[in-house]
């Protein structure tokens, strides 16, 4: 049981945000997060790489033909990067008290409710370090493309570019080459 007034903060903190599930490492294939239960966890596990692995152990490769299956973790992770970014590149130049506050808001209920339960972790670790820079849509592209950085340094992926016009081009104009044009 924690003895201080910190210790037991954390602790309340902890619970108040954990899932009715977490899931625990895999005595099946490397890289399978599994539920309480036994059955996978989708959320927190990159059904690519667990083909791959598969297929890789047993000399050929695991394919499957359905495109509505649950999302896993890459799937998650992407539309949550998307959404994140598209907002910020919508967010108002001069925003009101009242959108300052609901973008952190955002945040916050989107750090507890995110579907993978270490990467929820990760992003509460980060907003507490690295607080949400809502004064205007530049701050917060800018601030949500370095948040999305530090992420992917984690993964070993690459890093992006965190310049407005980049940005811009990227999540809310199109490509200046008209390649995204309709």
């Amino acid at each position: 049981m924690p003895r201080s007034r910190r210790d037991r903060e954390r602790a309340d903190e902890q619970d108040s945000y954990s899932f009715d599930f977490d899931p625990v490492a895999s005595s099946g294939p490397k890289g399978v997060q599994l539920n309480p239960d036994g059955t996978p966890c989708r959320a927190c596990t990159s059904v690519q790489d667990v083909k791959q692995r598969l297929g890789d152990a047993f000399g050929g490769t695991s394919s499957n033909s359905r495109s509505d299956c649950a999302p896993d973790a890459y799937q998650i992770g992407n539309a949550g990067w998307t959404i994140l970014h598209t907002m910020a590149a919508y967010y108002p130049e001069k925003p009101s008290p009242e959108k300052k506050a609901a973008v952190i808001n955002f945040y916050d209920a989107f750090s507890k409710l995110y579907p993978c339960s270490h990467c929820a972790d990760d992003l509460r670790q980060d907003l507490k370090t690295f607080n949400v820079k809502n004064e205007s849509r530049a701050s917060l592209s800018i601030w949500t493309c370095e948040m999305h950085n530090r992420v992917n340094e984690k993964l070993g992926k690459e890093q992006y570019k965190c310049d407005l016009d980049w940005l811009d081009q990227r999540w809310r104009d199109g490509w200046k080459d008209g390649s995204c044009d309709f």
